[in-house]
């Protein structure tokens, strides 16, 4: 299967081996389209996560929200309000999700208690002063990093305590960073 966000507010799913869409039964038994619908655009990265032998699909959204959708029907499982819109994409590790927002906003997200619960449980979402339009986050084993634009149109790299979100340092650039930080040995390349 081949997930994909557009710009109509919705994720379609095809087929790879073909290109045409999955179609599931709908209330009527008629064969549909298989779609995951939102009110805004889906942009960036999605994340398929098993919990109890079903599939669930994560996005961010244009439309100010994370989601969460069950992978087999499209119904929505959960949604998390952001306040601000979602343009890079969700990173996650093996417990957590994370996703930065234009304004500035990190947040933390308890994926398989979010799931069971079916509502999102927040680990802490924070909002850094002097952020706009936060790059994709890159993990590592503790750490992460984002970069962005800060107040002045100049860049800004932050690393953040992945446990509680506390910002370790920040390095400022003479230029906005507008792709995800990638570590390599130590190293961090904006």
């Amino acid at each position: 299967k081949v997930y994909v966000g557009t710009d109509q507010n919705k994720i379609i799913v095809v087929r790879a081996s073909t290109g045409l869409p999955l179609e599931v039964a709908n209330k009527d038994n008629e064969m549909v389209p298989l779609e995951y619908k939102s009110f805004g655009q889906f942009k960036g990265t999605l994340y398929l996560r098993e919990v109890d032998g079903d599939e669930y699909l994560l996005a961010s959204s244009m439309d100010q929200n994370i989601y969460c959708f069950d992978e087999k029907t499209g119904n929505k499982t959960w949604n998390f309000s952001t306040n601000s819109p979602n343009g890079n994409g969700l990173t996650i590790d093996e417990q957590n999700l994370y996703n930065s927002s234009a304004d500035g906003l990190i947040t933390s997200l308890k994926i398989n208690e979010s799931i069971k619960n079916k509502k999102a449980v927040v680990n802490w979402s924070n909002k850094y002063e002097g952020l706009k339009d936060p790059t994709q986050i890159y993990i590592t084993e503790d750490i992460l990093y984002v970069g962005g634009t800060s107040e002045n149109k100049k860049g800004k790299l932050l690393a953040i305590r992945k446990i509680d979100g506390k910002v370790l340092w920040t390095f400022d650039t003479p230029l906005a960073i507008n792709s995800r930080p990638l570590v390599v040995e130590s190293r961090v390349f904006v």
